[in-house]
């Protein structure tokens, strides 16, 4: 578990994120920029806001993505949050051509 309100589980991240290129993928809201804030020893520097009252979800506060960089060594990049991902309006046989490796497993 890694908090960045606690600090738990910073330092293990930290390390396993040095010397490498990373990036903080997932749902609006669930704390992808605070995390970033808390390993970098920034006060707030990337821009975080609440979940919404209203709906539960994250607000998009991160609208681009971007990189930085761990002074140690190794890069992070933080990117906006998702709030729903779907391949309704594709033909299983269109999604299938995006995933090569698994044709010998697919029949």
């Amino acid at each position: 578990m890694v908090s960045s309100h606690t600090q738990d589980g910073l330092k293990p991240l930290e390390e396993a994120l040095t010397g490498r290129i990373s990036i903080f993928a997932g749902q609006s809201g669930v704390g992808k920029s605070s995390l970033l804030n808390a390993l970098l020893g920034l006060q707030k520097e990337i821009l975080t806001n609440d979940v919404s009252d209203n709906s539960g979800l994250g607000q998009h506060t991160t609208t681009a993505a971007r990189l930085y960089h761990f002074p140690h060594g190794g890069d992070v990049i933080d990117s906006p949050g998702v709030r729903e991902f779907g391949l309704w309006h594709l033909e299983p046989e269109q999604i299938t051509q995006g995933f090569v490796e698994f044709h010998d497993y697919l029949g």
